[in-house]
């Protein structure tokens, strides 16, 4: 790996996006995270404390997936240029690259899961389905799932007692939940009410107050360690995402005090203690960050720059790092406590624009529009209409370089959300009550006539001049 430059350089372009490291379970400050490599993405490592780090895989097609675990062994996926691969290990501070599972076919990744214990779950993806199986690093593994329907595994409880494999949240198996024999101990449906699993409670569940009972679902015998484990679910229910749990005794459990009306995700704090989850909404193009102390049935936000938070992960001792960006600012990696992040990149590209929001009117509240305006150039300007492909999605207040492109060059760029759009809540994703497309259109096409009509350039200065401009 080449060092990296004294100062950073300028470009005009970059395709470089940043992802969170991840952190070792004993030593926080010991971190490995996916990489630029002479445009590769490469597995590093790095630790904080030292300041020291070292590029782990130089494979000539790259490297996209890592995880570390108890013994500070780091796990990377061995993928060939059509993505299909298997695990292999090597040690924090170096060695030899092993096979991390024997039994396991090559295939797709899809999910690792990784105990204090020792004992490991992968999920794989090959052309008969998906395949899950549990072992230790360097044993043998043994088959837990196999099946053709669509899933992912989730996650391992603490104790390796219950595995999570996630289907289509809107299916009627969302979520199954199995012993590492086979045994299907619950399923939760997804038909009525979506419904995600998001991971197991790091340590066996506190006694938390019960909350609303939705689901019950058989147990394991009584005694085990995994009758008191904890499975963080996310329900949509009435036009709102519920945060909630999942115990073997009893069942899916919401929690009244933690709802929200727009897409929210959420993750456990690591480590033994209160029982802690960072949440993460995507709300109007923004994000907003919050932590929930469920033994407290408090909801605290966490302070984050207006913009969006492109992913968010609690760090072990405490800290949490997340992905930031706005319209003008490329993604990069920051933490709370604002202790650096590895993987940055020592590129600077120029910022050609500067943003503002326009609210639109709508049966359903107002709907936002993302405008970047040349910031060297006089208005009026050429105007272009970015509109995403959706509906399972949103613009938002992130750097996107085609709208830097665009705006370097001259031209105003409006994104615009519309009808189905993500980030505004259930009913606004799926009211067409015109038909799909035609209930769209007035959404966006809204504020069009004032921005070409040229007469409001008092009001709105960017405003282009007719009819210089085009929908995308």
């Amino acid at each position: 790996m080449r060092p990296a430059p004294q100062r950073a350089a300028t470009r005009t372009y970059g395709v470089y996006r940043p992802v969170l490291p991840v952190t070792s379970p004993r030593h926080p400050d010991r971190m490995v995270y996916t990489g630029d490599a002479d445009g590769r993405c490469e597995i590093f490592t790095w630790d904080r404390a030292t300041g020291t780090g070292r590029q782990l895989t130089d494979r000539p097609h790259g490297t996209l997936l890592c995880a570390i675990d108890e013994d500070e062994a780091v796990w990377w996926f061995d993928e060939d240029r059509g993505g299909s691969g298997g695990w292999r290990t090597q040690d924090f501070d170096g060695g030899p690259d092993r096979p991390a599972l024997a039994g396991v076919p090559r295939g797709r990744p899809a999910g690792l899961a990784l105990t204090a214990g020792g004992t490991v779950a992968v999920g794989i993806r090959g052309s008969g389905g998906l395949g899950v199986h549990i072992g230790r690093r360097g044993g043998t593994a043994t088959a837990v799932l196999r099946t053709t329907e669509s899933g992912t595994l989730c996650d391992l409880a603490p104790d390796g007692g219950l595995l999570a494999v996630s289907g289509p949240a809107h299916s009627a198996r969302a979520v199954t939940l199995l012993r590492p024999d086979g045994t299907t101990v619950a399923v939760l449906s997804g038909t009525r009410e979506r419904t995600w699993a998001l991971g197991f409670a790091p340590a066996p569940a506190p006694a938390l107050a019960p909350a609303t009972l939705t689901a019950a679902t058989p147990a394991p015998s009584s005694g085990s360690a995994s009758d008191h484990t904890l499975l963080l679910v996310m329900r949509e229910r009435a036009g709102r995402y519920h945060l909630g749990t999942w115990t073997p005794g009893r069942g899916v459990e919401l929690l009244p005090w933690c709802s929200f009306d727009t897409e929210t995700t959420a993750r456990w704090y690591p480590g033994p203690g209160a029982a802690r989850v960072l949440l993460r909404q995507d709300r109007h193009g923004r994000s907003r960050l919050f932590t929930a102390d469920l033994d407290r049935r408090e909801l605290t936000p966490v302070p984050t720059p207006e913009g969006s938070v492109l992913d968010a992960s609690p760090a072990a001792d405490g800290d949490v790092h997340f992905i930031w960006t706005d319209a003008v600012n490329v993604p990069r990696a920051m933490s709370l406590s604002g202790a650096a992040l590895p993987g940055q990149s020592r590129w600077q590209l120029p910022r050609f624009g500067s943003r503002q929001d326009l609210w639109t009117p709508g049966p359903d509240g107002p709907v936002h529009t993302f405008v970047t305006t040349p910031a060297d150039r006089p208005a009026p300007h050429p105007l272009v209409f970015l509109v995403h492909g959706g509906p399972a999605d949103h613009d938002r207040d992130a750097y996107d370089p085609m709208v830097q492109a665009l705006v370097g060059s001259g031209y105003a760029v409006a994104r615009v959300n519309y009808r189905g759009s993500t980030g505004y809540g259930p009913r606004w994703r799926s009211a067409y009550s015109e038909g799909v497309g035609h209930t769209r259109s007035p959404t966006w096409c809204g504020p069009a006539p004032s921005w070409w009509s040229g007469a409001s350039a008092a009001r709105t200065p960017w405003a282009c001049a007719a009819p210089r401009g085009a929908v995308t």
